[in-house]
């Protein structure tokens, strides 16, 4: 019976989705969702780095209005949350640098495709020069990766 369940699981595509938090689009994200609902036939899990305001916002609000598999992907330091991926006794912890990527590293490894949503791409933007490291990571990983820009 577990190996059912494993078997069950393997067939599930994992979204990673994330973005600034200027991003409030809302229609493109519930857009952006619902395809992907309706193309994998609710065979998916959507993935998130679990930040407080903007598109990670309004991913994990549009993931569970749509009832999609929702995970998060949120900071060590950051207190533990329903939708947390990793244990309880991971978060809480006190700020440190070798310990802020590791989520984001986690994040990596976990998704099959990653979708990044911006409202600009500025080269001196501290979240461009990250997906700028992503970016790099994704295609090392050779992940699937797609950026959408907000025209507003």
């Amino acid at each position: 019976m577990s190996k059912r369940k494993e078997k069950v699981s393997d067939n599930i595509m994992k979204f990673g989705i994330f973005g600034d938090i200027t991003f409030e689009n809302k229609r493109i994200v519930k857009d952006l969702i619902f395809n992907l609902k309706t193309k994998f036939s609710n065979n998916i899990m959507i993935l998130s780095l679990g930040n407080y305001a903007g598109a990670d916002k309004l991913v994990k609000k549009y993931a569970l209005e749509m009832g999609c598999t929702y995970k998060e992907h949120n900071p060590v330091h950051t207190s533990y949350t329903l939708y947390s991926a990793f244990p309880p006794d991971f978060y809480d912890k006190k700020w440190h640098p070798f310990r802020a990527n590791l989520h984001v590293n986690s994040f990596t490894k976990e998704c099959d495709m990653f979708i990044v949503l911006t409202s600009k791409l500025n080269p001196t933007d501290k979240f461009s020069k990250q997906v700028t490291t992503m970016t790099k990571k994704f295609t090392k990983l050779k992940k699937n990766f797609t950026l959408i820009q907000d025209s507003i």
